[in-house]
C-alpha cells in the first residue's frame, strides 16, 4: 500500500512540474472560393512578376489580440510551354514571404513557384500557405497575384482561399526563414 501511495504522489508531483500546453486559438476570418464557374485566373507570358494578375483583394477584420495571420490557397493549376507558375501574397502591401531573397527554385523575392514542368501541365492540385506577423489594427488588406515566368501561359481555377489568425506570445519568433524554432 505504501508503494502505491508513493507512486501516486510521485505521478501527481510530476504532472504539476510539467508546464501546461500552450494551445493557440486559431480563428478563421475568411473562407472564399473563386473560379468554380468554368472561369480561370489566366496569366499570359506577358504577365510576369512585374505585371501580374491580381485575383484576390480582400480586407480582413481581426480582433486587436491577433498578431499573426495564416493565408492558405488551394487550387487547380495548368502551365504551358514549360512555364513556371508563380504566386504572390501581400498583407497590407508587404510580401507575405518577406525574406528579400529569391528562392532556390527560381522564384523572385516575395514569390513562390506553385507549378512547373518541362512541358504542358494540366489540372494539377497546388497549395501554399503563408505565415504573416501583423501590426495591431482592426483590418488588414490581403492580396494574391498570379504570374508567369514569361515562358508561357499559366492559369489557376477552382481556388479556395482561407485567412486565419492567432495570438502568439512573441510573434517575432514566428514566420522566420530557417530551422525549427523553440516554443514561444
Amino acid at each position: 500500500m505504501k508503494q502505491i501511495w508513493q507512486l501516486a504522489t510521485g505521478a501527481i508531483a510530476l504532472l504539476l512540474l510539467v508546464s501546461p500546453a500552450r494551445a493557440q486559438n486559431i480563428q478563421r476570418f475568411a473562407a472564399n472560393f473563386l473560379m468554380f464557374d468554368g472561369a480561370e485566373v489566366d496569366a499570359l507570358d506577358t504577365n510576369t512578376t512585374s505585371n501580374p494578375i491580381l485575383f484576390y483583394d480582400r480586407t480582413i477584420k481581426v480582433p486587436a489580440s491577433v498578431n499573426l495571420l495564416y493565408v492558405t490557397i488551394f487550387g487547380t493549376t495548368d502551365t504551358h510551354s514549360g512555364a513556371r507558375e508563380l504566386i504572390n501574397c501581400q498583407a497590407d502591401g508587404v510580401d507575405c514571404n518577406n525574406t528579400g531573397k529569391a528562392s532556390s527554385n527560381g522564384s523572385p523575392a516575395g514569390w513562390v513557384t506553385i507549378a512547373h514542368a518541362a512541358t504542358d501541365l494540366h489540372d494539377v492540385a497546388a497549395s501554399y500557405g503563408w505565415c504573416v506577423p501583423i501590426k495591431k489594427k482592426k483590418s488588414h488588406k490581403i492580396t494574391l497575384r498570379l504570374a508567369s515566368d514569361g515562358t508561357g501561359e499559366v492559369f489557376m481555377q477552382q481556388i479556395h482561399v482561407f485567412v486565419d489568425g492567432s495570438k502568439l506570445k512573441n510573434p517575432t519568433l514566428a514566420c522566420q526563414d530557417g530551422d525549427i524554432l523553440p516554443d514561444n
